[in-house]
């Protein structure tokens, strides 16, 4: 006996469940689509994915999943964990039962169109759909076997230990979080930069005028990590702004870029006027452009 299980909605088990099962969800269980994302990983692409998809659904109490195609293609999907654990209670599916849970978008990609307990799925365009009740299609289509299936390493586990955490509080808590490494991270890379031109310099003025520790390179040390201190609260508070803008616009966030002091933006869901009437209120706008829906724009730290 197999130890996967297909999950549709409102389907009984033949079996009797056991310890160690793994679960292919049927593409009822979420939401799927290819996105041209430009960034270099999958952890950035993360941070962007949410908002593509809130211009399809409500994305309140969603999770996301991604698998990088090729550079900046990447395939996402949105799943609602209360959604599936809701069909597994009443499949009588123990969460602790379960090792893993998989897509079935990407475990069978070897088959064009396959029937599971009477239904049919087929891709359209490499995204599984399931063929609705009412379409009668005369063809001779083979039920899938999934004791032949050899899963993917792309899946997800739901977790049971949230019983007073909201998804939606578990994702605003991951996004500060994740705000508060990028600035941490930012501040932590100037400082090193900074600290080793000090040394550096410390180094040569003791070999140049064999002083040992003193006031002045004391005070030295301290007017180069203000510096690098200001530099730093100035980016932290330009992020805070820009990033805090559909407090005030409808605009929505659609790429982030920091280079040679430079801070690249770009919006969706906008136009060129009411971001540059929103940022130039605190800041010089280097640049600004719009192509089609997306208005770019750039800002010297």
């Amino acid at each position: 006996m197999s130890n996967i299980i297909f999950l549709q909605q409102n389907s009984q088990l033949n079996h009797t469940i056991s310890k160690g099962i793994n679960i292919i969800l049927s593409c009822e269980f979420y939401w799927v689509r290819v996105f041209e994302i430009p960034v270099k990983s999958k952890k950035e692409a993360l941070l962007v994915v949410p908002n593509m998809f809130e211009e399809f659904f409500d994305i309140n109490g969603y999770e996301f999943y991604i698998i990088k195609q090729e550079d900046n293609k990447y395939l996402s999907f949105a799943y609602n964990p209360t959604l599936i654990k809701n069909e597994l209670k009443k499949q009588n599916i123990p969460l602790k039962y379960i090792n893993q849970i998989y897509f079935a978008n990407n475990e069978f990609t070897n088959e064009t169109i396959f029937k599971f307990n009477d239904i049919i799925y087929y891709y359209e365009n490499n995204i599984l759909v399931k063929v609705p009740t009412s379409l009668n299609i005369n063809q001779d289509i083979k039920e899938i076997d999934l004791t032949n299936i050899t899963l993917s390493k792309e899946y997800i586990i739901l977790s049971s230990s949230s019983k007073y955490i909201t998804t939606k509080t578990a994702y605003i808590l991951s996004g500060l979080f994740l705000l508060f490494s990028l600035s941490f991270g930012i501040k932590t890379f100037l400082l090193i930069k900074e600290q080793n031109k000090i040394l550096t310099l410390q180094d040569k003025l003791k070999n140049k005028y064999h002083l040992p520790n003193s006031i002045i390179q004391t005070k030295s040390i301290l007017k180069q990590f203000n510096k690098a201190s200001k530099k730093y609260n100035s980016l932290r508070d330009i992020l805070a702004y820009t990033i805090n803008i559909k407090q005030y616009t409808n605009a929505v966030l659609h790429s982030i870029e920091y280079n040679n002091q430079r801070l690249k933006l770009s919006y969706k869901k906008t136009t060129k006027d009411n971001i540059k009437k929103y940022i130039s209120k605190k800041y010089k706008i280097e640049s600004i452009s719009q192509n089609n829906d997306i208005v770019k724009v750039e800002i010297k730290i």
